[in-house]
């Protein structure tokens, strides 16, 4: 157990908060919190009392307390951190085309056999989780008996699969599993064979779904596809038709917002400020609209191998068309558009962590106790102190991001490394923690 009732005690690095988790994140509520190199959920313990984790404490398979961590005014348990359901897990597994290979099979069944011995028949039901780690486990509380959601998650695994051999395999747990006394002596068995089908692979958890234009198409239009096809009209045509019409609507809009900026009444200088804004604000929005229809109409006109047959056979019968001058054939180009940095701090922490830490400099120089355009309001004394001490370089990389809150890197391989936590307030980055 941790005990922070005596300042000598604490240790620096541990227990750190990252952010508040929402209600629908995960099953377990409270706060984020680094635990060494690893990622915890803290919650009250005294809200706990009852719950069916208590049992399951140590279980490698099973979700249950971690540790506890004294307070001065009551205890808190550390949770593991699970983050996305099995179900889920396999379902986009699915939609990217890229079903379990046989050892992240061996890996996923083997897991589920372990946590049904660790819970021994409880009949308690639950969900299947996997951890931030990729770990999973039986959560306690809502859902199906842990032999019911086991054999749901076995079977869809086994639906999935290409190899024949595992294929039997799961088929042969998956019907086992209707007698959990009996499945209980065969859990050695199975565990055995499946290791012998293939070494155990960590689930891979970072996959992509690519749909191809042609598709998004045919299923959002196809009334529309099948009778220009009729007609003899591709979709690529169709594709350059829409996508034409938002470069020009994108433009139009453009148009107006810079027209808004530029012309506003001179005796209208809040009225005058507010358009500006806007505009400025419409601006990084609309250029990357037109650059991704730009990129998007490019690649889906990229001629294929019988395209290139059917335009050269074209080109062979048509007579040589008039040269159009330049300046004839393309449209006025619009203004030259530059982002505002104040607008790309806020979009990017590390890009901002290089000024903050200019700041906190002059603020030590000029005896500045506040700080007040660097730091989080209450954590003055200790930002200002932890950087002042070090002799960390001025590189600086992202490390994480959760939205208002980023963690960031000072210093290279070679160098005293920091660890600077960044809170997002009024649209400006403000360092809120430091540590080595």
């Amino acid at each position: 157990m941790t005990d922070n009732r005596s300042p000598a005690a604490l240790v620096g690095g541990v227990h750190r908060r990252i952010r508040v988790l929402d209600p629908q994140e995960g099953p377990f509520r409270g706060e984020l919190i680094a635990d060494g190199e690893d990622v915890r959920v803290r919650t009250d313990a005294a809200g706990c009392v009852g719950e069916p984790f208590w049992a399951y404490g140590g279980a490698d398979h099973v979700a249950g307390p971690l540790d506890l961590v004294r307070r001065a005014d009551g205890t808190d348990v550390l949770l593991p951190w699970c983050t996305e359901r099995v179900g889920v897990f396999l379902g986009r597994r699915v939609a990217a085309a890229q079903p379990l290979g046989t050892g992240e099979s061996v890996t996923l069944v083997g897991s589920l056999l372990r946590g049904l011995m660790e819970l021994d028949g409880s009949p308690l039901p639950g969900t299947w989780w996997l951890t931030d780690g990729g770990r999973p486990l039986f959560v306690l509380g809502t859902g199906e008996s842990a032999a019911e959601a086991t054999r749901a998650v076995v079977a869809r695994v086994r639906a999935s699969g290409s190899d024949r051999s595992l294929e039997r395999l799961l088929a042969d747990i998956e019907s086992g599993l209707f007698d959990l006394r009996a499945a209980r002596r065969r859990m050695d068995r199975w565990e055995a064979d499946l290791t012998e089908l293939a070494a155990p692979r960590p689930l891979q958890r970072e996959v992509f779904a690519p749909a191809a234009a042609a598709a998004v198409v045919e299923d959002r239009f196809p009334a529309d596809v099948d009778g220009l096809e009729a007609r003899g009209v591709g979709w690529r045509t169709v594709l350059v038709g829409w996508l034409g019409a938002a470069l020009d609507a994108g433009r139009a809009h453009l148009g107006r917002a810079l027209r808004l900026g530029r012309h506003a009444p001179v005796g209208s200088a809040p009225e005058r400020s507010s358009a500006t804004s806007r505009a400025g604000r419409r601006r990084p929005l609309l250029v990357g609209l037109a650059a991704a229809v730009i990129v998007l109409a490019g690649g889906l006109l990229w001629p294929s191998g019988d395209a290139d047959e059917a335009a050269s056979a074209q080109d062979a019968e048509k007579p040589a068309a008039t040269e159009i001058s330049p300046a004839a054939s393309s449209p006025a180009s619009p203004p030259a558009l530059t982002q505002d940095p104040v607008a790309e701090q806020t979009v990017d922490p590390a890009a901002a962590a290089p000024a903050l830490l200019k700041r906190i400099a002059r603020c030590v120089r000029e005896h500045d106790e506040r700080c007040a355009d660097a730091v989080v309001d209450g954590s003055e004394s200790a930002v200002l102190k932890a950087v002042q001490a070090t002799d960390a370089g001025d590189d600086v990389a992202l490390v994480d991001s959760y939205g208002d809150i980023a963690v960031i890197r000072r210093g290279g391989p070679e160098e005293e490394q920091q660890i600077l936590v960044l809170l997002l307030q009024k649209d400006e980055w403000l360092v809120r923690d430091v540590y080595a």
